[in-house]
């Protein structure tokens, strides 16, 4: 407990779990009942008179502000020299760290009495016993513990008790189990705890709860300090959710399935890395998953878990044992014996005490049960008794998934889940959890399962629903040529006949062109999005356990010839200033000290080669094949599609790549609008475009969050990338000549870039009067209404004489959408045309063959520019001016809608 937090403090912040109640009444009692009252000692107090439940019991103990020791008072250094009575030492009482740390400062600095010093008090410096074992004036004081102040019990189980306890010397608040005196004096019991300490020591995973140290009192009571977990098991979970269905009560983000899921699954991982580490759980149930308060998921109480095969015989030495808190006819409690674990929750062979021939596949069962209960909020070992319930167990007798409510349901794939998992045989079940939750996160992808794998049929609409706009375009063109050959046995007509199906034929040609260069586009954006993966991975591999590099460091004074340049700096055609394609440029943002970042800007250093692949990966599919001297030529004279490699962190420290000069004085990268999106958020973001500095046109940042082991924030990772490469490799569909436009638009219907077809610059005109700029609304309001629908499809349109058809396909990559606009007539007029669409890019050509040798913005009436930077940085073109337009607008007197629901696609992909 903090030793600035009052009396009044606690009670301000117990009306958050009272509903206002006011506690002065109970603080009048306490202090008068109490002679040394404190206020550890109230919150004991409250809990004693049943104000207060554990749970607020440990929220008023663990969320004070962090504590930290004060080694110096008021005084300064400079007054080392005054007397001794102006300087007194800390009472080891008040702050054992602080007096222990003063000792030794005296004897390392030659103090009064020098070396000799700490010799002779070595039996002061350890903490006071009483400050160790006192909890105010209610707690329990008895313990001893040198390390650790007792707070107040949290709970019992089958071998121990768990307290909340505070550490005396770094002031956090743990959760500390301890084996009970009467469990210590059987030396099968000792032997089990000492086995889960150790155990759970050594499971090192961000979903299983880390161990902070031992402790052994001075009475020899074993005890075990963990990180303290606030919030609710799985099982209350789930409880929550079935009254809130019950009750007809709509479901918060926590109770839905896709929450619930996830932390399945995050408890399949804590399990996959146990069994490769040997080690099986057999106590998993939903009341051992907890979830924190920021969905945190770990999975708890390792205490009956052993070693894989006969090497964890001796762990199951034959002691009846039933968690300290349940009774004999309580079946969801550990009991530890032949049969060891909770009978609710056993595999077949865990139930008739095959312990030796435990494996992960075990645990896999159990894990079955808890999916088809997080499934169905039903348990799924079914039974009144507990012979019963270890019968069932025993035989493999589950009850079927059936939902509590008609209002649910179990997917087919879920159901073939499930049925693997807890199949009797363990050969006949999943070969590890590992595949159980590859499995899930097939199911969640919407992917084909190995479970069940897809009939035809299924395979077919599993394509349709994951490819709708292609499938939209078949299916249309499958009825369509249908009722065409219907119709010719029908209709003797033969003129009318061969008009309506040429038009069909013309409009499917045009859509499925759309949709397949759609498709290249987005799969060019995932590709960008892998390269960022990879660096995110090794960003945070080096920020968290890589040494300091011996390499140089440059900082951008270098690259202006005013310290040690690199030696490869020369310029740059692209960047348009000397630029190093070997060394990235550092630099520290304002008021960060940068002699103490020194070491984190040379662990960044060892970054260097990936940032170089990643722009090369994006100019060519095979960078390796190419010599030293063409890599140098693609990133500084031609320029690759992702131009600007980036990690920010947020400690102030900052590279980027390739090397060069040209920050703004006083720049801030984490003020940044990259790295706000992604801070402190999971997953791939795509930012919005904006003008490059270099005259390149539009660019876009594509960046992601870095956390270290412990799950902290780092900092953020990225990337920039030219939209002209897009446009110059995938808007120009050459195969329409009645194309007249094609261009990239958001979700919210502003257009990014486009691109004016030849021929077609006067026939355009209208939709871009006196356009200067792009970022502007589409001037075509029922499509940009269908747009922000989420929809795929297309539309016939009327617009001044003119007869437009506009086909529109959304990137699930960016929540861009790709939109092509042709010319209706003369698309009627021209041949039938064919159906054949070029093979994906990735097959028929390598980047360097498709990319541009020299992007500019004004090649083929291309606008690529932003907003008033635009005209200020000098990106806009001459010919941009006569093929945009802001204050157009265009009247639909006759519009015809065929779009589909997007229902999956998401603006801004969240990986």
């Amino acid at each position: 407990m903090s030793q600035d937090m009052s009396f009044e403090d606690v009670c301000e912040r117990a009306r958050q779990y009272l509903d206002d109640v006011d506690l002065s009444s109970h603080l009048e009692r306490y202090q008068q009942e109490s002679a040394g009252a404190n206020v550890p000692g109230f919150i004991d107090f409250l809990r004693n008179e049943k104000v207060i439940d554990t749970v607020v019991f440990a929220e008023l103990h663990a969320g004070g502000p962090v504590e930290v020791t004060q080694l110096l008072g008021d005084a300064s250094l400079a007054d080392a020299g005054a007397d001794d009575a102006a300087d007194p030492s800390p009472d080891p009482a008040d702050d054992p760290l602080a007096f222990l740390a003063t000792q030794l400062g005296q004897s390392l600095s030659g103090g009064p009495d020098g070396a000799d010093q700490v010799s002779a008090d070595a039996e002061t410096t350890d903490p006071d016993p009483q400050d160790a074992g006192q909890a105010g004036d209610g707690t329990d004081g008895d313990s001893g513990r040198q390390n650790y102040q007792v707070l107040g019990l949290l709970g019992k189980g089958a071998m121990g008790e768990v307290h909340l306890a505070r550490d005396v010397y770094l002031r956090r608040r743990v959760a500390l189990k301890n084996i009970m005196p009467s469990m210590a004096a059987r030396m099968e019991i000792f032997a089990r705890f000492l086995s889960e300490m150790q155990i759970t020591s050594q499971l090192d995973h961000p979903n299983i709860v880390p161990v902070y140290g031992i402790e052994i009192s001075p009475d020899g009571t074993l005890a075990y300090a963990m990180k303290l977990v606030q919030g609710q098991e799985l099982a209350e979970l789930f409880e929550e959710t079935r009254g809130r269905i019950e009750k007809g009560k709509p479901l918060e983000e926590k109770h839905r399935l896709g929450h619930r899921l996830e932390c399945f699954l995050k408890v399949c991982d804590a399990v996959s890395f146990a069994h490769d580490k040997g080690i099986i759980h057999r106590d998993l149930k939903p009341a051992n998953i907890m979830i924190g308060r920021y969905k945190e998921v770990y999975l708890m109480d390792w205490g009956i878990s052993r070693l894989i095969g006969e090497g964890g015989k001796a762990a199951d030495a034959g002691v009846e044992l039933l968690d300290a808190t349940g009774g004999e006819d309580d079946l969801t409690r550990t009991r530890i014996g032949t049969a060891i674990g909770t009978p609710t929750y056993m595999s077949p062979e865990q139930a008739a005490g095959r312990n030796s021939e435990l494996d992960g596949r075990s645990d896999m069962y159990t894990l079955g049960l808890i999916l088809q209960e997080l499934l169905t909020l039903r348990r799924a070992l079914q039974g009144t008794t507990l012979k019963e319930v270890v019968t069932n167990a025993k035989e493999g007798r589950k009850g079927p998934p059936e939902p509590v409510s008609a209002d649910l349901s179990v997917p087919r794939e879920l159901r073939a889940i499930i049925n693997k998992a807890t199949q009797l045989e363990p050969e006949d079940r999943y070969d590890s959890v590992a595949e159980l939750a590859a499995d899930i996160r097939r199911f969640m992808r919407n992917e084909e399962i190995l479970a069940q794998p897809d009939s035809l049929l299924q395979k077919m609409g599993r394509w349709v629903s994951n490819n709708r706009t292609a499938a939209m375009a078949i299916m249309a063109l499958t009825l369509l040529l249908g009722a065409a050959t219907t119709i010719g046995t029908l209709v003797y007509e033969q003129r009318a006949i061969a008009k309506l199906h040429d038009h069909e034929l013309k409009l499917s040609n045009f859509l499925l062109h759309v949709s397949t260069h759609a498709h290249h586009v987005d799969k060019e954006l995932h590709s960008y999005e892998a390269e960022l993966e990879h660096l995110v991975g090794a960003a945070e591999e080096v920020i968290t356990h890589a040494e300091s590099s011996t390499e140089e460091v440059h900082f951008e004074p270098d690259f202006l010839g005013k310290g040690d340049a690199p030696n490869d700096l020369a310029r740059s055609r692209y960047y348009k200033k000397d630029v190093s394609v070997e060394w990235p440029v550092f630099l520290v943002a304002p008021g960060a000290d940068r002699a103490a970042l020194m070491p984190e800007l040379r662990k960044l250093e060892f970054l260097r080669p990936i940032f170089r692949v990643m722009m090369l990966d994006s100019h060519h599919d095979n960078p390796h094949v190419l010599s030293e001297q063409a890599q140098r030529r693609i990133i500084a004279q031609e320029g690759a599609p992702i131009h600007r490699v980036f990690v920010s962190l947020a400690d102030g420290a900052h590279v980027s790549y390739p090397g060069m000069a040209g920050f703004p004085k006083g720049y801030e990268p984490r003020q940044r609008p990259y790295y706000k999106l992604s801070e402190n958020r999971v997953g791939i973001h795509w930012g919005k475009p904006f003008a490059d500095v270099h005259g390149h046109g539009l660019v876009v940042a594509c960046s992601a969050a870095l956390y270290d082991e412990h799950h902290k924030f780092r900092g953020v990772a990225g990337f920039e990338v030219t939209l002209n490469y897009l446009v110059e490799t995938f808007l120009d569909i050459a195969e329409l000549p009645y194309l007249e436009e094609s261009m990239l638009v958001d979700a919210k219907g502003m257009v990014l870039v486009h691109k004016v077809h030849a021929g077609m610059e006067e026939k355009v005109k209208h939709l871009h009067q006196n356009q200067q700029i792009d970022l502007r609304p589409l001037p075509l309001p029922t499509v940009v209404a269908a747009i922000k629908r989420r929809e795929n499809g297309y539309q016939e349109i009327d617009n001044n004489g003119d007869s437009l058809l506009v086909a529109y396909s959304a990137l699930n990559a960016t929540g861009w959408y790709y939109v092509a606009i042709a010319d209706r007539v003369m698309m009627m007029a021209g041949p039938a045309g064919t159906t054949e669409v070029k093979e994906d890019f990735a097959t028929t050509s390598s980047r360097d063959e498709r990319t541009p040798a020299a992007p500019s913005s004004a090649a083929s009436g291309l606008t690529a520019s932003a907003g008033a930077t635009v005209a200020a940085s000098g990106s806009a073109t001459a010919s941009s001016s006569a093929s945009t337009s802001e204050s157009a607008s265009m009247s639909a007197s006759k519009t015809a809608s065929h779009g589909e629901r997007q229902e999956g696609a998401n603006p801004g992909r969240n990986h």
